[in-house]
């Protein structure tokens, strides 16, 4: 596990996908460490898309320093899903706490990965906290995506609809699952790109790739040209 400070509160951590193969790595696939962001909302800490190491040792050393922050905060944790590849170990984290302390959202509560542990959907626009927001990207069924805004610290945390390295879209073999995913590929995400670029964000935190944590706006440009 590397764990990387961005901002004060604002932590990035990247951890080995258990699930990846070295298929999974070809001209069109995604490393095999994947990030999550921990931030530190007024009224929650928000974990996005969080992994818990498999290795015993680093799994200890990541639930004592969530444990410490938790404690240290006494806020309620919310886990912000930015699509159903990404569930990861948000079971294991409200089990940790328990469903009274922690809520899981996510593009969708229907559907493979997502059912029956999603408590409530995000629709575009929600707050799950405060100073936390969401952009839908409108992929149809089953791929839906969030994007979440992070406007104090003035980041963006994308899932699977860019990649880092440089900031780049995924390619269109990740939204083939029919005309109206080729369709919306074609369309109506470049507008979602758009939408992202108004936003001016300073840093883009990719779940794959390296991140952009200077000049994301302009980043973000180049990826939609």
């Amino acid at each position: 596990m590397t764990v990387q400070q961005l901002r004060p509160g604002l932590w990035r951590w990247t951890a080995p996908h258990p699930a990846w193969t070295p298929a999974d790595a070809g001209p069109e696939g995604w490393p095999r460490d994947v990030a999550s962001v921990y931030h530190e909302a007024p009224d929650a800490v928000v974990l996005v898309d969080p992994i818990v190491p498999d290795e015993r040792g680093e799994a200890d050393r990541f639930w004592h320093a969530l444990d410490r922050d938790v404690e240290r905060l006494g806020l309620p944790v919310r886990v912000l899903l930015t699509c159903r590849w990404h569930v990861r170990s948000a079971a294991a984290v409200r089990d940790r706490y328990g469903r009274h302390a922690v809520s899981v959202r996510g593009p969708d509560d229907r559907g493979e990965n997502l059912e029956g542990l999603v408590d409530e959907p995000f629709e575009d626009g929600n707050e799950p906290a405060a100073g936390v927001g969401v952009v839908l990207t409108g992929a149809p069924a089953p791929d839906q995506e969030a994007v979440v805004v992070l406007e104090r610290p003035n980041a963006l945390v994308v899932g699977d609809l860019l990649i880092g390295g440089p900031l780049r879209p995924t390619p269109p073999s990740w939204f083939d699952r029919g005309p109206d995913g080729r369709e919306w590929y074609a369309g109506a995400r470049i507008e979602v790109l758009e939408r992202l670029v108004a936003l001016a964000p300073e840093m883009v935190l990719t779940a794959h790739g390296e991140p952009v944590l200077e000049g994301g706006a302009d980043a973000l440009r180049a990826a939609l040209a």
